[in-house]
C-alpha cells in the first residue's frame, strides 16, 4: 500500500503540467501548437521567452521535490523510505509526461528529475543541476546535459547505495528519457536542433 500511496502521489504532483496550464489560462493558448509540441520548459522558452520557459522550470523542479518530501514527512524513520521515494520520483516524472488529461501527451521530465534527485539528496540535485547546466552550455544542446544528469542520477543511485529497486528505476527513467528524447538526438544528427545559446540569448519581445 505504501507502494501504491506513493506512486499515487508522485503521478498527481506529476500532472500539474505548467506550460499547458500557463499557456491555457494566461497566455490563451497552447503550448502543444507551438514549437515542437512538446509542454515542457525548453518549448515554453522558445514559444514564449525566457521568463515564462524558467516559471516553468521552477514549478516543474518544485513538483517533484514536494511529492518527494511529503512522503519523507509521512514514512519518515520507514526503512524503506528511499524505494518510496524514488518510486514516486519516477511516477511524477511519468505523470509529466503523460498527463491523463492532456491525453498522455505532456512533456520530457527533464526539470522534474532534476526536482527528484533534489528531493532525494539536496547534494545528488545540486550536482545534477551542475552537470546539466555545464554539458548543455559547453555542447550547446539541451538534450546532451539532459543525458548528462542521467548519469548523475545512476552513479548517484548506485553509490548510494540504495539498493536494487532505486536502481532499477533509475533504469527506467534513464530509458524513458531516451525514448522521449529521440528525436532531439536525430535532429542534432541532421544539424536542425536548438541551439542553448540562440535560445536563451535571442531577443525577444517579452
Amino acid at each position: 500500500m505504501h507502494y501504491l500511496f506513493s506512486a499515487i502521489v508522485g503521478y498527481g504532483f506529476g500532472c500539474i503540467q505548467a506550460s499547458y496550464l500557463i499557456s491555457r489560462f494566461f497566455l490563451r493558448d497552447d503550448i502543444r501548437e507551438k514549437g515542437n509540441g512538446n509542454a515542457g520548459a525548453s518549448n515554453m522558452t522558445l514559444a514564449y521567452g525566457k521568463k515564462y520557459g524558467g516559471l516553468v522550470a521552477v514549478i516543474d523542479i518544485l513538483k517533484a521535490f514536494a511529492a518527494l518530501w511529503i512522503l519523507r514527512i509521512i514514512f519518515h524513520g520507514d526503512v524503506l523510505l528511499g524505494h518510496y521515494t524514488y518510486t514516486a520520483g519516477f511516477f511524477v516524472i511519468l505523470g509529466h509526461d503523460f498527463p491523463f488529461f492532456m491525453d498522455f501527451k505532456g512533456g520530457k521530465g527533464t526539470a522534474s528529475l532534476i526536482g527528484m534527485l533534489l528531493g532525494l539528496n539536496l547534494i545528488l540535485g545540486l550536482v545534477g543541476m551542475f552537470v546539466f547546466v555545464l554539458v548543455s552550455l559547453l555542447t550547446d544542446y539541451i538534450v546532451l546535459g539532459t543525458f548528462g544528469l542521467l548519469l548523475v542520477l545512476l552513479l548517484g543511485t548506485y553509490l548510494g547505495h540504495y539498493g536494487i529497486l532505486p536502481l532499477v528505476i533509475s533504469l527506467w527513467i534513464v530509458l524513458l528519457s531516451v525514448y522521449k528524447h529521440k528525436k532531439n538526438v536525430i535532429s542534432i544528427l541532421k544539424g536542425e536542433e536548438k541551439h542553448v545559446k540562440s535560445t536563451l540569448f535571442k531577443k525577444s519581445n517579452e
